[in-house]
C-alpha cells in the first residue's frame, strides 16, 4: 500500500553492448505521507471518499494512482470514525494500511468489507464494536502490540484461524462469534 519513487541509472555506453547482464543499485524513497491511509480495490477504481460523510473534515487530500488510493489525514486525527467504510463500496476494498497515528477504530468502521483479507492493527489501542464484523475473508489480523480493548462483536464472522490476545486489557461479549475458522487464541506468551 505504500508508494515508492526512484531512478535507475545505467551509463549510456552500456546500453549498446549486447549479451551482457548489468546490475544497478536502485534507491527508492517512500513517498507515502506518514499520516495517510492507503488502499486497493478489487476493480482498481477509487473509493468515493468525497461522499463518505464520516471522513468529512478529517482528510486534506485523496488520490488514486497506479492501483493505489491515498487518503491523507489531517494532523491530529487519531480515530477512524465509525461506519467509515461500511456499505460504501466497502466490498471492493481489498487491502488497507492505516497510519500509526490511528489509535481507535470506530464502531462498524469496516462492517461487511468482504474483500479485505488482512489488517495490521499493531498500533491501535481500541477496536470498536462490530468494527470488522462480517469481514468474512479477513484471515490475517495483526493485533496491537500494546494494551488494547476489543468491543462487542468486533470480529464476528471473520476468517482468522489464530488470534493473539496477549496484550488485550478488555474484551467485550461476542467479539469473535461465528468466526468458525478460529482454532487458536493466544492469551499469554510463555516467558
Amino acid at each position: 500500500g505504500k508508494r515508492y519513487e526512484g531512478t535507475i541509472t545505467i551509463p549510456a555506453d552500456k546500453w549498446l553492448e549486447s549479451g551482457k547482464l548489468y546490475t544497478a543499485t536502485v534507491q527508492l524513497t517512500d513517498v507515502t505521507p506518514t499520516n495517510a491511509i492507503t488502499y486497493t480495490t478489487s476493480d482498481n477504481q477509487p473509493l468515493p471518499v468525497d461522499s463518505m460523510n464520516e471522513l468529512n473534515g478529517l482528510y486534506s487530500s485523496h488520490s488514486f494512482e497506479n492501483g493505489y488510493g491515498t487518503i491523507v489525514l489531517n494532523n491530529g486525527i487519531t480515530e477512524l470514525p465509525g461506519w467509515s467504510f461500511y456499505n460504501r463500496d466497502g466490498k471492493r476494498l481489498t487491502s488497507i494500511h492505516l497510519p500509526s497515528q490511528i489509535k481507535t477504530i470506530g464502531v462498524c468502521a469496516f462492517v461487511d468489507c468482504t474483500g479485505l483479507t488482512a489488517i495490521d492493527l499493531s498500533h491501535v489501542t481500541a477496536i470498536g464494536s462490530s468494527a470488522f464484523s462480517s469481514c468474512e475473508n479477513l484471515a490475517q489480523i495483526t493485533m496491537p502490540q500494546n494494551s488494547f480493548t476489543i468491543g462487542s462483536s468486533a470480529f464476528n464472522y471473520c476468517a482468522a484461524q489464530e488470534i493473539d490476545l496477549t496484550n488485550v486489557s478488555s474484551i467485550d461479549h461476542y467479539a469473535f462469534a461465528y468466526s468458525t475458522q478460529l482454532k487458536t487464541v493466544i492469551v499469554n506468551k510463555p516467558t
